[in-house]
């Protein structure tokens, strides 16, 4: 079954990132039986879930499945922040500094793609349920004390 979750997920296009959430959301669905929608609270079970298939399978040192891993966890974060953030977001294609497309924000462009990568090399120290969060939090206008590595404040050109 996790093979056929991997093959499922090389499907995953960073040139479609919405489509790719999509299909990330179904497949992790079917694969875990559970219904996932583009809520932040069903980030941290999304995590546990890929951080034990990649125990399990010992694929975590396998770039083609972390790749794929990778692309479709942060088309599903990335998707979800811009579903949820109180003003509109577009992703765009990556433009020398992100993992794969951003989602440009009015002040901020995030790196969901980036992040997922960090999470899987790096574990619960880069949560993508974190940022998430704190992208959210950032983007409907709460101040934040911390500053996450993958937020990056733009400036406006007057």
């Amino acid at each position: 079954p996790a093979a056929l979750f991997e093959l499922d997920l090389d499907q995953v296009s960073l040139g479609r990132p919405e489509e790719s959430a999509r299909l990330f959301r179904d497949v992790a669905g079917r694969h875990w039986d559970v219904d996932l929608d583009f809520e932040t609270r069903y980030l941290p079970l999304v995590e546990r879930l890929v951080m034990e298939a990649l125990d399990e399978n010992g694929t975590r040192e396998d770039p083609q499945v972390l790749e794929a891993l990778a692309s479709g966890l942060g088309c599903f974060a990335g998707e979800t922040i811009r579903r949820n953030a109180g003003i509109t977001g577009f992703w765009r294609p990556v433009e020398g500094w992100g993992a794969g497309p951003v989602i440009e924000f009015e002040e901020f462009i995030l790196d969901p793609i980036g992040k997922s990568h960090a999470f899987l090399h790096r574990g619960q120290e880069d949560s993508v349920a974190f940022y998430a969060d704190y992208a959210l939090e950032r983007l409907n206008g709460a101040t934040g004390e911390g500053v996450t590595r993958s937020v990056h404040r733009l400036r406006r050109i007057s």
